[in-house]
């Protein structure tokens, strides 16, 4: 008689092993999928970094606001996505020795990635500002000297913000070369002249390069037109402006804040602007000196605000030039 052998239960597949949802969604706010490698789908996770390394590149070589918000958009939902894939079975068998190893594995990962991205955006924040002050005194060679240091850790953490430190770096160059045009233009080559004076009008017609230029307030608006030349080719003398300071003294007045307050003295003085003035056709300097246009003083009311310089008015200030003032002081230069 045969034998046959008695059927036993199957042997019960492997449970699937359970994970931590605050690992996994912890994991994946490193952007590099560490979350989906938890749970063992290393397909996500190699679409997760896929998608990432994109999303990066496109924002550095852009710079556009537009990628840096669809970063966060991304970081969003893969934290969102890994949190709800694990969310079901939320702990069921797990030790705490498990939920502990798998926390701290996302957590090596994802801190120093966030603490990296933090400390280069503070980094890249404080040399925007830099670049900032420098532009605004401006002075160039800061400018550059502090923009000197930017690597691609600040670009990939804010782009958009070293973006506008190489707008401003661009501009200096240019400020640069419109110098070496209008230099080469004291010599009668007319065409450098006029593109250093285009390069110039180009680059200080931008928000917030008003102080990016050797010539200041070059009070042009208010001199006669018969005193400018149409173009390059009609001018005879070229009149170089550098930046106002305070000239010799016209009034001094007190001056007293309304309701209560010490007596301030405010000395109104002219304004003093340092010229040279080129002949164009030899590029000699024909004349060099400071012009004082005058003006009124002492109005009987003023507006100032509390800064570095305390509470009240500041102890000088500036004549109120009108335009036959301006045109006074300069007509020396015409009328040769």
């Amino acid at each position: 008689m045969d034998e046959s052998p008695l059927a036993g239960p199957e042997p019960a597949p492997p449970a699937p092993r359970p994970h931590d949802p605050l690992a996994v969604a912890l994991g994946n706010a490193s952007l590099l999928g560490v979350g989906y490698l938890l749970l063992r789908r290393r397909g996500l996770a190699v679409l997760a970094v896929a998608v990432t390394v994109v999303l990066v590149s496109l924002l550095v070589s852009t710079a556009s606001p537009s990628y840096e918000v669809a970063v966060g958009v991304w970081w969003t939902a893969v934290i969102a996505h890994g949190w709800f894939l694990t969310r079901a079975g939320a702990g069921q068998g797990v030790g705490r020795g498990a939920l502990r190893g798998q926390r701290l594995v996302a957590l090596g990962v994802t801190l120093p990635v966030l603490l990296a991205v933090g400390l280069l955006r503070f980094d890249a924040s404080r040399v925007g500002e830099s670049v900032a002050e420098a532009r605004e005194r401006g002075d160039c060679a800061k400018v550059e000297s502090a923009r000197g240091g930017v690597w691609f850790g600040h670009r990939m953490a804010d782009a958009p913000l070293t973006a506008r430190g190489d707008e401003i770096v661009e501009d200096c160059r240019r400020l640069e070369t419109a110098g070496g045009q209008l230099t080469t233009g004291l010599t009668g080559d007319t065409t450098s002249l006029e593109g250093g004076f285009e390069t110039l009008a180009s680059v200080l017609a931008q928000p917030g390069n008003e102080k990016q230029d050797t010539y200041g307030d070059d009070h042009s608006d208010k001199l006669p037109g018969s005193w400018k030349a149409a173009d390059a080719t009609d001018a005879v003398l070229v009149v170089c402006m550098g930046a106002d300071t305070f000239g010799s003294s016209v009034q001094t007045c007190p001056y007293r804040p309304r309701g209560s307050g010490s007596t301030t003295y405010v000395t109104f003085r002219k304004i003093a602007v340092p010229v040279k003035v080129y002949e164009l056709r030899t590029g000699k300097l024909v004349s060099h000196r400071t012009l004082q246009i005058g003006g009124s003083g002492c109005p009987a009311m003023i507006t100032y605000y509390s800064g570095s310089s305390g509470p009240g008015p500041a102890s000088n200030r500036y004549v109120s030039a009108a335009t036959s003032d301006v045109r006074s002081a300069f007509r020396p230069l015409v009328n040769r």
